[in-house]
């Protein structure tokens, strides 16, 4: 057993889980739990953030030892849900909306580039001084602005739902 392994050993022990019941409220087996008490594996970053939020020792008394730090500051309860890892997600509308915001400048990018094209070709086979080509020119732009604006809020709303 190594060191890192020992102290999980002894904080389970002291606090009177099993490995099996250890192993519930982490979200990972029996069988983890031993080869990480044995020092055959070491658990990933999460679940040892996990395990001293659960046990109110310092990551870096877990996994360095030291001294125990037994009234840890700052740190919320450990309470995990049908053997979920509590770990808090950074959720934001910001996130969200730069992504949203690059989506969409990609599409105006596209779209200016499409209407660029699309305005020099009839440039050269349409008569200008015709007044239905000029109306059609000028009704492009405000349409693909809409569709901008279309474009930026189906993609807020798709990356919400997919966060949900």
């Amino acid at each position: 057993m190594n060191e890192f392994g020992e102290r999980i050993y002894n904080l389970r022990k002291k606090s009177g889980l099993s490995q099996e019941e250890f192993a519930d409220k982490l979200g990972v087996s029996r069988q983890a739990v031993s080869k990480w008490e044995t020092g055959q594996s070491v658990p990933d970053t999460e679940k040892s953030a996990a395990i001293s939020t659960l046990f109110g020792v310092s990551l870096d008394w877990l996994v360095y030892g030291g001294q125990v730090q037994t009234a840890p500051v700052a740190q919320p309860e450990f309470q995990p849900s049908a053997g979920q890892v509590a770990v808090k997600k950074k959720t934001g509308v910001g996130k969200a909306l730069l992504i949203a915001g690059i989506i969409t400048l990609s599409l105006i990018g596209l779209t200016a580039l499409s209407t660029f094209i699309f305005m020099l070709i009839v440039m050269k086979t349409a008569n200008l001084a015709d007044p239905e080509t000029f109306y059609m020119l000028v009704m492009i732009v405000p349409s693909f602005t809409v569709l901008f604006i279309l474009a930026f809020i189906v993609s807020v709303i798709i990356i919400r739902k997919r966060k949900k």
